[in-house]
């Protein structure tokens, strides 16, 4: 507590300030009148009026002030209750109407963050003034200023500027974290945005802005909004703490621990904001002293967490020992102010501020190191996923070509043959007069014809990739396991499953590719009749199971053909699996899987 004049400290014997440390009582004319009976103390002790249901009285002879002051300012944006009067021989000369936080902020005199009145000195040199203040359960600083009229502008304006900076930084801050949000889309940028978003809040709140411009008719939320916006602030933290050093990979036992204080915290909270909400200052009281303990025993833990993770070098914990413990030491400094162990001034009066100032900027440092870090991470996933994709382009590739030999063969072989039979069975029809043997050779060469159109159809939709890309590989499938159903080779039982209906193109014809070997496999040398063809697709992962009814075979003791071997390399190289189970006349069982990468995730 202290009285100034144009910002130079007036002592006691040079106010001629005398005080009264009453039990609460109310702020009225008639209190007054009482008191000028008792006797007025020329000192204060700090002690007696923290955290105490106390109202605070002083008494200056207006004759020890400048005459050229005008101005009364009361530098404490959180005063309860506030009266002032001005007296002449035990008389009230004026009254100021009362005012304070639990007054909606018209009752002020001047629209101002801070309490001010104009009180021409020359005017009242024969006069004292009283002032009378309720501050409870907190330490009631009541600081005392006179000012002339220049220094009363020239501090106003001082002041919004360093207010305007400070909230200024914080805005900056948080806008820079969202714009590295939107690049990354990591959850670690909400929460410290969201952490951002309270010291935003509070700042404005214990400065003074919030209550001028948001709340000015709700005075009964001045004693929630700021402890509790601050208190809050610790959920956030702790979230983007556990993220920013990943300590449910790195550390999963004090990962546990933040989660389980988060959880006792936040009931706290909710408790001691309801009691403070209904306006019980004893309740009220009550947990105020439960956060203090709570919130330097939360830190205290998150140093030591942040101290064992810097010396275990995992990374971005030497931001968060030194924000942390920067936070601390500034806590430390504003307790000692605030006992009255350090002196007043613009450091230690603002401690606990600079504190969160000096903690967001190393963190901001932090997110910023973060990013740069994801951004790497993000390249190297970008180019191992690029050469993954080259690799199955190319693993495909030869896989093509390996059938576009057998189908060649098959052409030859086959469909040249058939076609050089039926060329013959034509010719020998020209020369035969028999209508009867006509009639019975056009059937055949009716069939021939037929047969051959259907195969040359199923080589065609498995040689060419056309349809995979025109219909996507749920139709293209489905279109290649009916072809092969109604050659009557074989009946295929297709079902497909998952949320998705297609992945990127180069999965989708790998997952085609092989499809398509493991059903030649089975015609040429399962003799199966039946087979079960699965398909399923998720988000990040594709698993295909093929059954089939055939003579099965000795999976330990058979050497792998060409087709399956190529199967084998693809899976391996995109971190796949391949099941086999197959015995002698229990047919075959083939299980697929491997994970998928959309290339959203690396951006």
């Amino acid at each position: 507590m202290g009285i100034f004049e144009n910002g130079r400290v007036l002592t006691s014997s040079a106010s001629g300030a005398q005080y009264l440390v009453k039990d609460y009582v109310n702020l009225s004319d008639s209190t007054v009148n009482q008191l000028f009976s008792e006797k007025w103390e020329s000192s204060i002790i700090g002690s007696k009026v923290k955290n105490k249901a106390q109202s605070v009285w002083v008494k200056i002879p207006i004759k020890n002030i400048s005459p050229s002051t005008n101005w009364l300012v009361i530098n404490d944006h959180h005063i309860n209750e506030l009266k002032i009067w001005i007296v002449k021989d035990n008389k009230i000369i004026q009254s100021f109407p009362i005012t304070g936080d639990h007054f909606p902020f018209s009752s002020r005199q001047y629209p101002s963050i801070d309490f001010v009145y104009k009180i021409p000195v020359n005017h009242f040199s024969d006069c004292e003034l009283i002032i009378a203040s309720d501050k409870r359960h907190v330490k009631n600083i009541l600081p005392i200023q006179f000012y002339s009229d220049y220094r009363f502008f020239k501090q106003s304006e001082n002041k919004n500027i360093f207010y305007g900076i400070l909230l200024g930084l914080v805005f900056i801050m948080l806008v820079y974290n969202f714009s590295l949000f939107f690049s990354t889309r990591l959850p670690l940028f909400v929460c410290y945005g969201i952490y951002l978003c309270t010291i935003l809040l509070y700042f404005s709140a214990e400065m003074g802005y919030f209550f001028q411009y948001v709340i000015p008719e709700a005075p009964h939320l001045n004693d929630v909004f700021p402890i509790g916006v601050i208190a809050f602030s610790i959920i956030p933290f702790i979230v983007f703490f556990n993220q920013m050093l990943d300590l449910k990979k790195n550390k999963p036992v004090y990962y546990k621990i933040n989660y389980f204080f988060l959880v006792g915290f936040s009931i706290i909270l909710v408790a001691g904001l309801w009691c403070s909400y209904s306006g019980n200052f004893v309740e009220q009281g009550f947990w105020l002293m439960v956060y203090r303990f709570v919130s330097p025993t939360f830190l205290l833990i998150l140093m030591a967490e942040s101290v064992y993770c810097f010396k275990k070098k995992i990374p971005f914990s030497t931001y968060t020992t030194l924000s942390v413990g920067s936070f601390i030491l500034m806590s430390i400094v504003y307790m000692f102010h605030d006992a009255g162990y350090l002196p007043a001034n613009i450091l230690t009066s603002n401690a606990f501020i600079v504190g969160i100032i000096i903690e967001i900027f190393i963190m901001t440092l932090a997110i910023s190191a973060r990013f740069k870090s994801y951004k790497k991470e993000s390249e190297l996933l970008l180019k191992v996923q690029q050469n993954e994709k080259d690799q199955i382009i190319k693993s495909v590739t030869t896989f093509k070509e390996q059938e576009m030999q057998r189908f060649s063969n098959l052409l030859h072989d086959s469909v040249g043959a058939r076609l050089s039979a039926i060329r013959l069975n034509i010719e020998a029809l020209n020369n035969n007069d028999v209508s009867d043997f006509k009639k019975d050779g056009f059937k055949e060469i009716t069939k021939d014809i037929s047969d051959l159109a259907d195969d040359v159809r199923i080589f065609s939709h498995q040689i060419s990739p056309m349809l995979l890309e025109k219909n996507g590989l749920i139709h293209t499938i489905k279109n290649l396991t009916d072809t092969v159903t109604r050659s009557g080779m074989l009946h295929i039982q297709l079902e497909t499953l998952g949320s998705l209906n297609s992945i990127s193109f180069q999965y989708e014809l790998m997952v085609y590719n092989i499809l398509q070997e493991l059903i030649q496999n089975i015609i040429r040398h399962a003799k199966a009749n039946e087979a079960i063809v699965q398909v399923i697709l998720e988000k990040e992962l594709v698993s295909v199971f093929v059954e089939d009814n055939g003579i099965g075979f000795d999976v330990s003791n058979t050497a792998e053909g060409l087709g399956l071997m190529q199967i084998k390399k693809l899976i391996t190289f995109v971190n796949g699996s391949i099941n086999i189970k197959s015995a002698h006349n229990k047919g075959t069982t083939i299980s697929i899987e491997f994970k998928i990468k959309n290339n959203e995730e690396t951006h």
